[in-house]
């Protein structure tokens, strides 16, 4: 008996791997770099519109120094949906483990992974500020958030919109069988 479409039999761990794999560098480095793409190209097709506001240094801090990353995340989410609903692979739902165990590591051992940083990156309250809060910024030559945070960011909105795609993908299929 074959499996259904979207189940999988018993694929070999080197496949399964190599697909997590592939997942994670998407869902991380990808997203990271679709995201940077995608703004910079709008906002020079858009920069006749308003010359003065869409402007490349405006791009470059709407992806590196807003909080939370937002169009990151939005990527994320829609490439882990789009994703999803092509190819459902459950090691999608997964792929924020690895960037969590980076992000918790840094907090306990890694004051900053940016020494030469600005005097003020080390005044920080907390590890939980620096990688989490206001306490790294890029304006103060602190990479550590674009390193560690925002790749735990990307990979959970990726996986939460693996989630959701495979869910409305199962529920659409759902439908059509009880309808047909």
């Amino acid at each position: 008996m074959k499996p259904l479409s979207g189940e999988r039999g018993h694929e070999s761990p080197v496949k399964v791997g190599l697909v997590f794999a592939m997942h994670q560098l998407i869902a991380t480095f990808g997203v990271e770099i679709g995201a940077a793409i995608l703004t910079f190209s709008s906002f020079s097709v858009l920069r006749p519109l308003n010359p003065r506001a869409l402007t490349l240094h405006n791009a470059s801090w709407i992806l590196t120094e807003l909080p939370y990353f937002p169009m990151q995340v939005l990527l994320g989410f829609w490439s882990g949906w789009w994703f999803a609903r092509r190819c459902r692979w459950r090691s999608m739902l997964w792929v924020w483990v690895l960037p969590l165990l980076i992000l918790c590591y840094a907090l306990v051992a890694v004051p900053t992974l940016t020494p030469d940083a600005a005097p003020s990156v080390f005044a920080t309250a907390s590890p939980f500020s620096h990688y989490l809060g206001s306490g790294c910024s890029l304006k103060d030559q602190c990479v550590d958030q674009l390193l560690v945070t925002m790749p735990l960011y990307a990979s959970v909105s990726y996986s939460l919109g693996a989630l959701i795609g495979r869910v409305t993908h199962h529920m659409g299929r759902h439908e059509q069988q009880s309808a047909g």
